[in-house]
């Protein structure tokens, strides 16, 4: 007799579709190649600091070449609220009138 339980949570999670992309630690700013499964993008486990602060850098990213905001922090991954966009990685608050008056050349 087989004693193994298994977990169909874990089966189902196992077999659905995957992502990978590029990845990056909130807490300690490693970068690194994760695959997580579709529609989980936070939360990652960090490689390098163990901790449970990892996010993927990009589920949809524009083309080559064309500009994209980025906080003086290294950080490209923001909160859009009604005044403007907030930076996931320091908290910094860019208003749009900030963003549209830029030199994006």
């Amino acid at each position: 007799m087989n004693d193994k339980v298994v977990s169909l949570d874990e089966v189902r999670t196992e077999r659905s579709p995957h992502v990978s992309g590029e990845a990056l630690c909130m807490r300690c700013r490693h970068e690194w190649v994760a695959v997580t499964p579709v529609g989980h993008v936070a939360e990652l486990e960090c490689p390098g600091c163990g901790c449970h602060a990892g996010v993927m850098k990009a589920t949809c990213t524009p083309a080559d070449g064309v500009p994209i905001w980025v906080c003086k922090c290294g950080c490209d991954a923001f909160r859009a609220k009604v005044d403007g966009l907030l930076c996931i990685s320091c908290g910094v608050e860019i208003g749009y009138d900030e963003i549209a008056a830029a030199d994006w050349s």
